[in-house]
């Protein structure tokens, strides 16, 4: 939930214990980048710790942080983090505020526990499913970009709700969950999920009613919930599950990007088709075209995530394992 509130205001207070799997040995494959700066063995890595957490729980941290900090220092500053780091509906008339479009995302109500504390289940559940399917990095990328597009829809409709003046702040990861949360339902509609953790519903309509909910709200404006940055995350979700978008291959180098960024929004638009690598060593006397396929694959899961995999690439990776333990004996 995104929470808002008059401007102004006061804030409220050794060796592996299986065998080696063929393919699994090779160097690439044993622990890979999940694109968050940290190098990640699927949940554990060697040695542990804070740098072999995946990239969502790394995020969900960093939130439970930031809410210990609002927490500490709202009486020694008076609450001035808080309002410093919130998104304010008006914050163009002071375009050095720009920061805060990305900062609210990781601030939550000092009133109560539950703001964070749904946001952080949503993300356990559903973040880790998608971070799986995208990669970390492209899985943060995609949460701040949504989070971004949710604050500014909020702002620009506030603003002319207010006939231009606008008096009210916003703080709350809800944007960007909205996006995960429908590009989870998009990826996997028919996926059983618990409807307030007790009612069973396909995630599908988890989605739709989650959308209705909003529109309702929004269209009523009532309450201090930003029903409005809701929808804007999950309009995001949808376009880029729509449009095939890599939000990491927009970003900078120095922030980790990868490509450069689309020269067009005709090129933003336009549905990416689905490519095939071809090798022309894949072509030589006496080359495995097989061989060429399994490093393809395995590209595939250091950049997608195992859960992109088909059932075709599945089948071919455990063929060549058994190929790979053969050759070792």
């Amino acid at each position: 939930m995104l929470e808002k509130r008059p401007d102004g205001a006061a804030p409220p207070p050794g060796k592996s214990k299986h065998p080696p799997m063929g393919i699994y040995d090779r160097d690439y494959e044993r622990s890979y980048d999940t694109g968050s700066g940290w190098r990640d063995g699927g949940g554990g890595g060697v040695g542990g710790g804070f740098a072999s957490w995946s990239a969502n729980s790394k995020l969900i941290a960093a939130m439970v942080g930031v809410f210990l900090l609002q927490v500490l220092l709202e009486r020694p500053l008076n609450g001035q983090l808080t309002d410093q780091l919130s998104l304010r509906a008006d914050w163009w008339r002071e375009p050095w505020r720009l920061y805060s479009v990305a900062t609210y995302a990781m601030l939550h109500s000092t009133q109560t526990l539950y703001h964070l504390l749904f946001n952080g289940i949503a993300l356990f559940f559903f973040g880790r499913v998608i971070e799986m399917r995208v990669g970390g990095r492209e899985y943060l990328a995609f949460f701040f970009a949504a989070a971004i597009f949710a604050g500014l829809a909020w702002s620009g409709v506030e603003t002319i709700a207010a006939q231009g003046r606008p008096q009210a702040l916003l703080l709350g990861a809800s944007g960007g969950i909205a996006g995960v949360l429908v590009l989870f339902a998009l990826n996997y509609p028919h996926v059983q999920v618990y409807l307030m953790g007790v009612l069973p519903v396909p995630a599908w309509l988890m989605a739709v009613l989650f959308i209705a909910q909003d529109m309702f709200g929004a269209v009523g404006r009532s309450g201090n919930v930003a029903y409005t940055a809701h929808l804007g995350g999950a309009l995001f979700g949808f376009l880029y599950y729509r449009f095939g978008w890599r939000v990491s291959n927009w970003l900078p180098g120095w922030l980790g990007g990868g490509a450069s960024a689309p020269a067009s929004l005709k090129s933003l638009l336009k549905r990416k088709p689905k490519l095939r690598v071809h090798r022309e060593d894949d072509d030589a006397p006496g080359a495995d075209p097989a061989e060429g396929r399994v490093d393809e694959i395995l590209r595939k899961i250091q950049a997608e995530g195992q859960a992109s995999l088909t059932r075709d690439e599945q089948r071919i990776l455990e063929q060549a394992s058994r190929r790979y333990q053969q050759r070792r004996r």
